[in-house]
């Protein structure tokens, strides 16, 4: 008979951040007890839930011991996740192999991605997963390796074509998949294992790629549309960039003229660039002449960020202390002019390969600038860099919504109206939105919300009825009273994943997401009230004048520039539409096939600004027919919204800071 404390302390065995390649090694008791059959517990934990969370963390003893107890090894989550799906997904062969053994069902797809334990495996990169799930019995190994091969997991790829023996066609087919996504290594173990290599094919039909694809490498430097001269124009009324997108979160900064083309190489345009220290993906923002950031500086280096989308869900592994700080430079000439650390520590949460520990961009007003670092903390400091208040949200841990062991980094930045600051705060814990006064920290108020993780910023808008501030999220698309905190109106029929901020312009508020379908755009009525959902198959009503279920994109922030909403795709497409009807005008590649963006466009004086993560930066003339007018280089990676001011518009890279202006 098993004891009551070994049924009580394998419920509420302690839980701790996971991440790819990490196992758990807590045990709780000795073997003998680990193989009786657990008794009946009245903690909240079910034994299902406590089968999930310990496949999650590789705790194969607790595995083991469920099921001797009689557990439902094929018990699904909301979204058909189970526990051999959670053990593939962490890495944890061993628990995959005890799941199996017990009868599992290792085929069992989840009803959002449709992806099986093994294609899970194999699209992370977990050779061993794969090895044991294709030896007990999984199936749709060609999908698996499909998986692979676009992921460009080389290990895998062997591990699969040694187990399942793919028919030529397949073999075919994943080699041109690898050789046409630039995957050399694995093309050539596919080569090696019977492949029919294929001559290189022409350049893709109807691209024009001399037009639309400049040469930023060479000594002449960057390519600019012959028609378009870059002319210097002097800033008549210097405007501050006060928050992420600058003024009114519009990523408008008409009359700062900044140069349309540069070259770092010879230094043309180039008025200067510092070294930044640690890893962030804050914005830079102006005010007056100072230049604001902030960063996560660790006591060791920094992993790196990966670029791309090649389905990385995993968090870097960075569970060493670290400085959250914020940095002061002279817009003129960059000199930095104080740095203010708000917290020492470890992180409380993990970060996505593709973030950082510091991705908020802060927010400033006349004598205060507020930094956001999620778990560790809300910050007001004055624009000398003194420290007046700070407040402690709790542990803001933003990751995968299948499985919140996913740490993927907050990334919600703050936004100051008048008096206040409005956060969002969309987590795997309790969701809520709260507004602070900003001359002291007080809570002004806080809605509780039922949400999915987000990682956009409000925006605050001045409807006919007043004002009001929108948030986008996953569940509900939601405006609520600046002053009070209640609801106006929601909106539901959003993609699962919501990165994109909303944008106001001319009476409405865009709103998009794409992560997977739906991939909507809706146009939405400021001053609307109550629940604004559509019916299936209505498109419009009296506060939605138009809206599209397929076109809307998953990371940057839409920009709506002199009459014309433009959605700028992770891959370098660009879509421009009538933003009062919502007709598409034109939809072109800009960059390079292969060229992935996460920052989002801005505009001024008639041009729109392009940032690749790869350094690229594209200039497009502003209109109804596209024209790509210029390319250029800042020559490293970023994933950072550029800032424009009095001239300059402002880059930040993993390392540096760099302004371009005309002198």
């Amino acid at each position: 008979m098993i004891l009551e404390e070994l049924s009580s302390g394998l419920e509420k065995y302690p839980a701790e951040p996971s991440a790819h390649g990490r196992m758990l090694t807590l045990f709780l008791c000795t073997p003998l007890l680990l193989i009786t059959t657990l008794e009946a517990s009245d903690d909240e934990v079910s034994k299902t839930e406590r089968l999930w969370e310990a496949a999650k963390k590789g705790d194969l003893a607790t595995v083991k011991a469920l099921i001797e107890a009689g557990v439902d090894v094929d018990a699904r989550t909301e979204f058909d996740a189970t526990a051999v799906y959670f053990a593939a997904s962490n890495d944890h062969a061993e628990v995959c192999a005890a799941l199996a053994d017990a009868g599992a069902d290792l085929n069992v797809a989840d009803n959002f991605y449709d992806n099986s334990p093994i294609g899970m495996a194999a699209w992370l990169g977990f050779p061993e997963c794969v090895r044991v799930l294709v030896e007990k019995g999984a199936e749709n190994g060609t999908g698996a390796l499909f998986a692979a091969v676009s992921n460009g997991h080389v290990e895998v790829v062997e591990v699969l074509l040694a187990t399942i023996d793919p028919p030529q066609g397949v073999l075919d087919s994943t080699w041109q998949q690898a050789n046409a996504a630039g995957r050399t290594a694995v093309a050539q173990v596919l080569a090696d294992a019977g492949a029919t290599v294929a001559a290189a094919e022409p350049a893709e039909a109807g691209v024009d790629v001399e037009r639309t694809r400049g040469d930023t490498s060479g000594a002449d430097g960057p390519w600019l549309w012959d028609e378009i001269e870059d002319f210097y124009h002097p800033v008549v009324e210097p405007a501050a960039w006060p928050r992420f997108r600058g003024p009114g979160a519009s990523g408008i900064a008409d009359g700062q003229h900044p140069p349309l083309s540069w070259n770092l190489e010879t230094g043309e345009h180039l008025r200067w660039r510092t070294p930044v220290p640690g890893l962030g993906h804050s914005s830079p923002i102006v005010h007056g002449n100072r230049v604001f950031i902030t960063t996560a500086v660790g006591e060791r280096e920094h992993t790196g960020v990966e670029q791309g989308d090649r389905g990385w869900i995993g968090a870097a592994d960075e569970a060493f202390p670290h400085r959250f700080e914020v940095l002061c430079h002279r817009l003129s000439d960059g000199e930095l002019l104080w740095r203010t650390v708000c917290h020492e520590g470890v992180p409380q949460t993990e970060r996505h390969w593709k973030a950082s520990q510091a991705n908020c961009t802060v927010a400033v007003d006349e004598t205060r600038v507020v930094a956001f670092f999620g778990a560790e903390g809300l910050y007001c400091l004055d624009h000398a860099g003194k420290l007046l208040w700070k407040k402690d949200l709790g542990v803001l841990d933003a990751g995968w919504f299948v499985d919140d062991s996913f740490g993927w980094g907050f990334a919600s930045s703050p936004v100051i109206w008048k008096d206040r600051v409005l956060v969002q705060c969309d987590v795997a814990g309790p969701d809520f939105v709260a507004a602070f006064r900003l001359e002291d920290g007080e809570e002004l108020w806080r809605a509780e919300r039922d949400e999915l993780p987000a990682w956009g910023t409000p925006v605050v808008a001045e409807g006919p009825e007043g004002p009001e501030v929108i948030f986008n999220a996953t569940n509900h698309i939601k405006s609520y009273d600046v002053e009070t905190g209640d609801v106006l109106w929601n909106l539901s029929g959003n993609s699962k994943i919501t990165v994109a901020s909303p944008v106001v312009a001319e009476g409405l508020v865009y709103v998009t997401g794409g992560y997977q379908r739906p991939a909507p755009i809706y146009a939405v009525r400021l001053g609307s009230m109550g629940d604004l959902t559509l019916p299936s198959g209505q498109t419009t009503s009296e506060a939605v004048p138009w809206s599209n279920q397929r076109d809307g994109v998953y990371q940057p922030t839409p920009l709506v520039y002199e009459g014309l909403l433009y959605m700028l795709r992770a891959n370098g497409v660009l879509g421009c539409y009538d933003a009062t009807d919502g007709t598409r005008l034109w939809r072109e590649r800009v960059a390079a096939r292969g060229s992935e963006h996460t920052a989002s466009p801005i505009a001024a004086d008639g041009y729109l600004y392009l940032t690749a993560e790869g350094g690229e930066v594209y200039v497009v003339l502003a209109g109804d027919e596209f024209q790509l007018v210029a390319e250029n280089s800042i020559g490293a990676t970023t994933l950072t919204t550029p800032a424009i001011s009095n001239g300059v518009i402002l880059f930040r890279t993993l390392d540096e800071l760099i302004a371009i202006a005309h002198r």
